[in-house]
């Protein structure tokens, strides 16, 4: 996931973008990033997705699925 954060990272610089801004997207990355190493960070970025971006976004719907699964994980510790 940190992968397509950089790619759509850099199509952003590249005007070539389709979802949130750089400093959503860098935010979005060190949230998993935190997400790695602690099971106890709740990340900002679902609220972001869900209230601002558009329904049909791709890396929206990923990023909440991969939040979701974490959700899942942590309730399992």
């Amino acid at each position: 996931m940190k992968i397509k954060l950089e790619c759509e990272i850099k199509a952003h610089k590249l005007g070539q973008a389709k979802d949130g801004t750089i400093s959503q997207l860098e935010n979005f990355y060190k949230d998993i990033e935190l997400m790695v190493e602690s099971n106890n960070h709740i990340p900002s970025y679902p609220r972001v997705i869900t209230d601002t971006w558009d329904f049909n976004s791709e890396l929206g719907l990923q990023l909440l699925e991969l939040y979701e699964l974490y959700k899942k994980l942590k309730e399992g510790n």
